[in-house]
């Protein structure tokens, strides 16, 4: 519902594509303006997406954030809430804008920055996707794995 807050609170708002489903999303509807658009549940999100769109999670909770890992390997601009999942995957900010959870002044300026100026966010998203193998592929997660194993 924070994504459809900030959304409503921007001027000339860009229209808004929600993917997937879940137990709010008769309260996302009823919040929503003309230019939020439902897409439920999708088999292959990357299909709706492209490097000129911007994914925005404001989650208040992720382990290893696969969506935004993925994401940030196919070098799409991200905005997501601080917290840990978000830091360790956008490496504290350098490949993507993270503002303060629940701050929704700060989410409304990070997606206004954006929409104004997209170029330092793409550039944050390029760089974050030459390093996600390196840092979460296989041979990271073994490196990891046997480094713990042998404490």
């Amino acid at each position: 519902l924070a994504i459809i807050k900030a959304h409503a609170a921007l001027p000339d708002a860009p229209d808004l594509i929600m993917l997937g489903d879940g137990p709010l999303m008769a309260e996302a509807r009823a919040l929503a303006g003309e230019n939020v658009h439902f897409k439920g549940w999708c088999a292959d999100p990357w299909r709706e997406m492209t490097r000129e769109d911007i994914l925005v999670t404001p989650s208040s909770w992720e382990g290893l954030p696969y969506m935004v890992l993925e994401t940030l390997d196919r070098a799409v601009s991200i905005i997501a809430s601080d917290i840990a999942g978000h830091r360790a995957a956008l490496d504290g900010g350098a490949y993507g804008a993270i503002f303060p959870l629940g701050d929704h002044d700060a989410l409304v300026a990070a997606i206004s920055e954006a929409l104004a100026n997209p170029a330092p966010l793409r550039d944050k998203a390029r760089e974050g996707q030459k390093t996600v193998e390196a840092r979460f592929g296989p041979h990271a997660f073994w490196q990891r794995l046997s480094r713990e194993l042998s404490r």
